[in-house]
């Protein structure tokens, strides 16, 4: 099926209503870190009155203190532009949105590059719905494809400020590492999710097939594992959570499995309880069953999985959502690829979950021997 976006559309039903903003004689200090992020801030007067837009490159050629005597004159459109027009303006400004704004200078809101791709990628799976052809598993794909779009360009738009910022201004050598490593969390961030998909891959393919044991100690594993944790708890701005690990097992226990494979499982579990969760803890770690295998667990206290949204959640690149509000990242491979290993390996994950109380994620791995 060929599928044409009409470019002549309006940009009104799109325009974005909540967007980062900060006040002329703020510091620019104070919101240094958020705009690296967010990448603009519109600025407004006390009266709501609109002033401009403040970008990193801004702040880079001004190099002021405050954020009206950073501020340069910005292309604008008009609510009553095309997605074509604004295509145009935004791809070749390379500016990371644009101010809507009338001829009387009115302000209506802006039009981000997130939001036109996530427009573009609406109208596409609205046609496809309308169309008789249209499968679940093209719905889906379009799902992914939206997904991926979002989830690689936060990252790089935080690694694109912070490589500005790092070239082009004059820092303290503590402002230099506070803002490498920003830099090599927002790296780390992107790589986890190239890795998952090259994995995903990989097990699709029969690639990912070759399982060698080797004896692992526990406690180290354990190490290891909180601190990953740790770097995915910042990555989500979680500090406040608690990370537990709770290895119920006798002394001197060892296990013989494959680690990378066990790691990759558990990485993708701390990962998804890290993130469905806003308050309490994440615990993981391994106990004997009545047969004397090890289980591995994570629990967390989180928002919990939907009873009708408990059979789907380990297909790929479903997203299952437990707030209509509130946006959860990712691209919904996780959970696929931490299944189909544990299938490689002949062993199981299952779960217990309860919504608004918790999950708790278990894995037998047939495979592993004592």
């Amino acid at each position: 099926m060929i599928w044409k976006y009409d470019f002549h559309m309006l940009i009104r039903p799109y325009i974005e209503k909540n967007y980062p903003k900060t006040a002329p004689f703020k510091g620019v200090n104070e919101i240094e870190e958020e705009l690296i992020n967010r990448r603009f801030f519109i600025v407004m007067e006390e009266s709501d009155k609109y002033m401009g837009m403040l970008t990193v490159s801004d702040v880079l050629a001004r190099k002021k203190k405050l954020v009206a005597d950073c501020l340069l004159p910005k292309p604008s459109l008009s609510p009553d532009s095309t997605i074509d027009q604004a295509m145009n303006l935004l791809f070749t400004t390379k500016l990371p949105a644009l101010p809507v704004l009338d001829q009387n200078q009115n302000f209506y809101g802006v039009l981000s590059q997130d939001k036109l791709i996530g427009t573009l990628g609406q109208l596409r799976t609205k046609d496809l719905i309308k169309t008789e052809n249209a499968s679940s598993h093209e719905k889906i794909k379009e799902e992914f494809i939206r997904n991926i779009s979002h989830e690689i360009r936060t990252p790089l738009n935080a690694i694109q400020g912070l490589s500005e910022i790092l070239i082009y201004s004059d820092l303290s050598n503590e402002d230099k590492m506070k803002f490498a490593a920003l830099l090599h969390s927002k790296t780390d961030e992107l790589l986890h999710l190239v890795d998952s998909l090259l994995n995903l891959s990989k097990i699709e393919s029969g690639e990912f097939s070759d399982i060698e044991n080797e004896e692992l100690d526990p406690q180290k594993l354990c190490q290891e594992l909180t601190d990953r944790a740790k770097k995915m708890r910042a990555n989500y701005q979680k500090e406040h959570i608690a990370l537990y690990h709770k290895m119920n097992l006798p002394s001197n226990y060892h296990i013989k499995f494959n680690l990378s494979f066990l790691k990759e499982i558990l990485i993708h579990l701390i990962n998804n309880a890290i993130k469905f969760t806003e308050t309490g803890s994440v615990e993981f770690g391994c106990y004997l069953d009545e047969k004397g295998a090890p289980i591995f667990f994570v629990k967390d206290t989180g928002v919990g999985i939907p009873p009708e949204k408990q059979k789907i959640i380990f297909n790929a690149f479903e997203k299952v959502s437990p707030s209509q509000t509130k946006f959860y990242p990712g691209i919904g491979v996780g959970l696929t690829i931490a299944s189909k290993i544990a299938k490689l390996l002949g062993g199981k994950i299952w779960f217990e979950s309860e919504l608004n109380k918790g999950t708790c994620f278990y894995f037998s791995g047939d495979k592993s021997k004592v």
